[in-house]
């Protein structure tokens, strides 16, 4: 009695497996070498510090500073109107974590600008 024929499947036989030592390795195609730039003589550009004086935007008084301002934005409101139906109420204490953040300049006398120089609450 002889042994059953395998079955079809219609893949395509698998190659044999390489050695360890046969692994084709990628070889980079046009890298500069490591002691050049990889674009030309390009310098890293320092960050200015957080909080940092800069220009005042139109019609905002001289001598504020720039930070970044969390608010209730639509993130923070699309996760309150969307919890409400998952936990009720509870939703509302997403308006305590505010999850949106914007840049804005601070005058000396407190008031609020953006970039374009309208005054923010």
């Amino acid at each position: 009695m002889s042994a059953p024929a395998p079955a079809q499947t219609g893949y395509a036989p698998m190659p044999p497996p390489q050695p360890v030592g046969g692994v084709p390795v990628a070889q980079p195609v046009g890298a500069p070498p490591p002691n050049q730039p990889a674009y030309g003589n390009a310098q890293p550009v320092p960050a200015a510090p957080a909080g940092m004086s800069g220009a005042a935007p139109p019609g905002a008084p001289a001598g504020g500073q720039w930070i970044n301002e969390k608010y209730a934005g639509s993130i923070t409101w699309i996760l309150v109107i969307g919890g409400y139906f998952l936990i009720g109420f509870y939703s509302l204490l997403f308006l305590m974590c505010l999850f949106d953040e914007r840049r804005i300049y601070l005058a000396p006398d407190g008031a609020k600008y953006d970039q374009m120089g309208v005054i923010v609450s």
